[in-house]
């Protein structure tokens, strides 16, 4: 073979699979603003490459390129695809509608700690056979916890070992619910170490158990998630080698004496979710004006008698439990939730993995994908940047999962779930709702408003 010919054929074929590259995109959006969820300064004029539901490359949009099919994104702005990273999804019943609603509102990932696994399970072959919009859906165990205790003795009598609640009772039940859980597809074990959200507190479950459970469970390969409302059960989840705390919201930090353990935190890689919706569905009932907007519509006429508080029962609640807490429920929500979301802040600047998550179904006025843009906005309240918002509610949330390999950015080679907005949102965070189009791997979803 001659030299000439050689370097011909060299050259040709790096222009043929050079082309190739983008001849096999099937999809091309072009003159993209991109907010990639890694935290990163917003990157403007940007083409994003897909194929096969996955980030074939990120572009300069003055390069050119070849796909199928191409979207305009001028003027447009690009997140990646949302993770709710705590949800109760309620009763059998209302789950395909409720995932439909997660998909309206951007989220395409969710996490579920606690629900009936069996019946899960099924629903979950149930959106493969029948193709329903739903978002990636991870789980836990059943909620671990003891008789009499908390969830069981706040809540009521409707938790059955086994079906919905996992009790222990000694130290040789510990090993058969950590199989379970292995046999439930769980992604972690959930440990209600929790006292119970208000008089009459119960006692915690036993730190010796919650230490056996932990350990089981990090044998087997699964994540131990615990549920903590104070500092005590959060000091009990760090001792015990705790992946993520599950809650925020009544936690108080005493920067002074509690900050060896939020060092702890930090060097441990604990995950921390805020739920700090659960402070502002105290005031919901107060402000009926708050639901006076578009996005509300997309509820069905069942929620909505729900959330409009026909008979009064929940303001009168509210009052009550505002009035216990503060003296009186005139204070504004501020008062309550700022201090919460500046120790948030102050433990993400520290280095800690905060997450976002709203407790949908842990108490009213939670609600389902709505209420998450309503817990980014909360986060604006302590200092948070845009971008910093963003990346709590996506590539954090990945890495909690240990998904982030795959999900969680918008970053060459990763799964393309994203939601193209109207507005920018580092200008002002509640521009997330102006939501445009939502696709999950490379694929547009059909939203509510499209029926």
């Amino acid at each position: 073979m001659s030299r000439v010919y050689f370097f011909i054929l060299i050259f040709t074929n790096c222009f043929f699979y050079s082309d190739l590259r983008v001849q096999l995109a099937d999809l091309a959006i072009t003159n993209i603003t991109l907010i990639d969820g890694t935290g990163k300064v917003v990157q403007e004029s940007k083409t994003i490459l897909i194929k096969e539901g996955r980030f074939l490359d990120i572009i300069d949009a003055k390069e050119k390129c070849k796909a199928r099919s191409f979207v305009d994104g001028a003027g447009k702005y690009v997140i990646p695809g949302l993770f709710d990273n705590h949800v109760h999804i309620g009763p059998e019943f209302r789950w395909p509608l409720v995932m439909s609603q997660f998909i309206h509102f951007g989220i395409t990932s969710v996490l579920i700690p606690g629900t009936n696994n069996q019946k899960f399970l099924q629903f979950k072959e149930r959106i493969k056979e029948e193709n329903l919009i739903a978002p990636h859906l991870y789980h836990t165990s059943l909620m671990i916890s003891m008789e009499g205790k908390h969830p069981a003795k706040t809540y009521g009598d409707h938790y059955v070992d086994g079906v919905n609640v996992h009790y222990v009772k000694d130290e040789t039940s510990i090993e058969p619910i950590v199989s379970q859980a292995v046999k439930d597809e769980a992604i972690a074990i959930k440990v209600m170490i929790e006292d119970g959200p208000q008089p009459p507190f119960v006692t915690r479950i036993p730190e010796k158990y919650v230490s056996l459970l932990s350990a089981q469970a990090h044998i087997v390969g699964l994540d131990f998630f615990a549920h903590v409302s104070d500092m005590y059960e959060v000091r009990a989840a760090v001792n015990n080698q705790a992946d993520a705390l599950m809650h925020f919201m009544g936690v108080q930090i005493d920067w002074e004496n509690d900050l060896e353990v939020m060092q702890q935190i930090v060097d441990q890689n604990i995950s921390w979710v805020s739920t700090a919706m659960i402070g502002k569905s105290f005031f919901h009932p107060l402000n009926q004006e708050w639901l006076e907007n578009e996005h509300y519509e997309v509820f069905s006429q069942e929620q909505k008698r729900y959330f409009n508080d026909e008979d009064g029962s929940m303001k009168a609640t509210s009052t009550a439990v505002l009035e216990n807490m503060f003296g009186g429920a005139e204070i504004p929500p501020e008062a309550m939730l700022k201090p919460m979301m500046e120790d948030i802040k102050k433990l993400y600047d520290m280095g800690v993995n905060i997450v976002v998550g709203t407790d949908l179904g842990g108490r009213p006025y939670i609600m389902p994908g709505y209420s998450f843009h309503e817990e980014m906005q909360l986060f604006e309240l302590s200092g948070f940047s845009g971008e910093q918002i963003i990346q709590c509610a996506t590539l954090n949330a990945a890495k909690m999962l240990k998904v982030d390999d795959d999900y969680g950015s918008i970053e060459k080679g990763k799964v393309a779930d994203m939601v193209l907005l109207k507005k920018n949102p580092l200008i002002d965070i509640k521009n997330t709702l102006s939501i445009e189009t939502v696709f999950k791997r490379g694929k547009v979803q059909k939203r509510l408003e499209d029926e």
